[in-house]
Parts: structure tokens; sequence; C-alpha cells
């Protein structure tokens, strides 16, 4: 989908101007064809291949033949080389992709990613938001960084160019979601202690949006802010902790003595926050649709002595929700208030 896109830059967020496109690298074809390809395949090569790269041959596969591609250029004026299989099977194996005489507009487009973005962009493993191991690592430092003041009542589009000055790698922003962002919603929750990565996150899903970490072709690494339902997969709001919750966070099986007579849950949330000294974040989409108000839903506990964890599970239950421990990008614990039943489209993951 051809998208608008909006970088965010410090304070404002600006339209991504036009660049001058250098002069695209050449790329040579050699296709090494093992033994059993017939002439007749190696034709069908031909035809599918042609017009798509600089220069292109067939050979016989030589002892020690791989998918590679050499860089024969410099630094600021590179030159590739791809050398190719032909298999048996009559396909095409190169770095990170294997084609068949098919797939034409795929090879197309491998050809246009090696020319605009570099050998990694074509030839490295991917794995998440079909990024590499690299910049994997970049994206996960980058959101690391910790929001350091405190965002409760502030404007969502203030807080949110605030984070962006503290993350490294730019956000780009659609123009429906810019709309959306602009509206500048005031936040209820304290995002202050958390991670850029899992506050952004957590600011973008309480107004419809979410962000995905990606490298479209021909540009620099980047965060993408879409609206929720134009993304499959994205950021999440944390994550569960690899420990157990006894581990993960202690605090939580404190034990005091406690009574509740039919108090406003927000009373009860910030009474346990404030003792557990933990960010608690409120799925706001989800508990609107169910017709759940941490400020409007009273409860009632006896009088007991229990865990915090056991006060708060009770809690929220007589209202429908109920709490998940996750921690951010950092590893720092916080509380998640969701529905008791989050529904969730096949495919995607949960905030």
């Amino acid at each position: 989908m051809q998208r608008l896109r909006i970088i965010f830059l410090l304070l404002s967020w600006h339209l991504l101007a036009a660049t001058t496109l250098a002069a695209r690298p050449p790329v040579r074809l050699e296709l090494a064809a093992r033994k059993g390809v017939p002439l007749t395949g190696q034709q069908r090569w031909l035809t599918t291949l042609r017009g798509l790269a600089d220069s292109l041959r067939i050979r016989k596969a030589r002892n020690g033949d791989k998918p590679e591609i050499r860089d024969t250029g410099t630094r600021f004026a590179p030159s590739y080389l791809v050398i190719g299989i032909l298999s048996d099977r009559n396909s095409l194996l190169l770095p990170g992709a294997t084609f068949r005489t098919t797939d034409r507009t795929e090879i197309v487009r491998w050809i246009n990613r090696l020319r605009s973005d570099g050998i990694d962009a074509v030839a490295s493993p991917k794995g998440q938001f079909g990024l590499t191991e690299k910049q994997w690592v970049t994206i996960n430092k980058a959101l690391q960084q910790p929001v350091d003041f405190s965002t409760r009542n502030l404007r969502s589009f203030d807080v949110a160019s605030q984070i962006v000055k503290r993350v490294s790698v730019p956000f780009a922003l659609d123009a429906a979601g810019r709309r959306i962002l602009e509206k500048n919603q005031r936040l209820l929750d304290d995002y202050q202690g958390l991670s850029s990565g899992t506050a952004m996150a957590a600011l973008l899903h309480s107004i419809g949006l979410v962000m995905v970490p990606e490298q479209p072709q021909g540009e620099d690494l980047q965060i993408g802010v879409f609206k929720a339902s134009d993304a499959e997969h994205y950021w999440p709001i944390g994550r569960a902790p690899a420990n157990a919750p006894g581990r993960a966070f202690p605090k939580l099986f404190n034990k005091l003595t406690v009574t509740i007579d039919d108090q406003p849950l927000a009373t009860v949330v910030s009474a346990v926050q404030k003792r557990l000294e933990v960010p608690i974040l409120q799925d706001y989409p989800a508990l609107a649709k169910q017709g759940l108000d941490l400020t409007r839903d009273r409860v009632t506990l006896p009088e007991q002595r229990s865990y915090y964890h056991s006060i708060l599970r009770d809690s929220l239950r007589q209202a429908g929700m109920k709490y998940e421990l996750r921690v951010d990008d950092r590893g720092q614990p916080f509380l998640w208030i969701t529905t008791r039943a989050v529904p969730k489209r096949p495919g995607t993951r949960k905030p």
C-alpha cells in the first residue's frame, strides 16, 4: 500500500522530503547451472531474467559455487556481482531467496532491493518484522531509553514528541495516523520509568494506533505508525516476564490486612500502585468496548490478610477485569489492566 509518510522530528512532525536518487549500482547476474539442468530450462531462465540486470550469463557450476553477492565496486560506488545457482529442480537459488521461472515480479523486487539497500537487505537472515539481526539490535537499543518525566494529564501529541526525541531511530506516520494523533487527547496513565518503546506503544494503542519497525525499500530503518486495523504485527506493550511472577516482581506477594467497603475501583488500584511503586497501565480500547470504567465501578472485599496480587485480582474480577504482570523493553515490571476476555484478530499479537 502506498502511504504518505511523515517523519517525527523533535517537537514537530515533518513531511518526508523527496531526495535526489544517486545512480543505481550495476548488478550483474552469473548463474551456475548444476548437472541435470537441461538447456531448455536454462533458456527459460534467460527469458525470465532478460532485462532485469546489467548483464546476465549462465555457465556450468563449479566445485565451491554457492549463492553469494560480491561488491566489486567502492564504498561510494558499489557494483554487485550476484552468483546464483540453477538447481536440478529448475529453481534459482540466490542469497536469502529461492525463485521459480514464474517469479519475475519477485526477482525484480529482490534486485531493486539490492540496488537501493545493499547486500545485507537481501542476503541477511530475517527475523521478526522482516528485520536483520543488526537492525533488530538497533531497534531494541533505541526503544529501551527510559521515559524520565511524568505523563499523566499531558497531551498525547506532546508526550509522543518528547518520547521521539529520546529514540535514535526516526518515527514515520501516515496521514490517517497523523490526524488521530493531532487530536492531542489527554493521557490518564503515567509512563514515567517505562522504556520508550513500551510507553509509545501504550500511548498509540490508547488512540487506536500501533507502531511497526520497518525499512521500506530505499529508505532508512524507521518505526512506522499506523492505524491498528492496518497492521497485522506490531510492537507490543511489554511482554510476559521470563521468570515466575514471584521472582519477576516479589512485592506482589507481600501480605497486608485490608478491608474494602464499596469503594471505586480506581481508588483501590491507585492505593495499590502507591504501595507497590510500579506503573499501572489500562487497556482503554478494550475496557471501553466492554463498557468498563475504573472510576465508575465499585468493589467490596471483606476484612482479610492477603497478598497484593490477590487483592488486585479479586477487586478487578468484581468489575469484569483482570491484571497482567508484564515487563517493558528494559525488563522492568509494570501492570496491565484489561478485560477478562480480550478479543483478538487472527494472526495478531495482543497489545
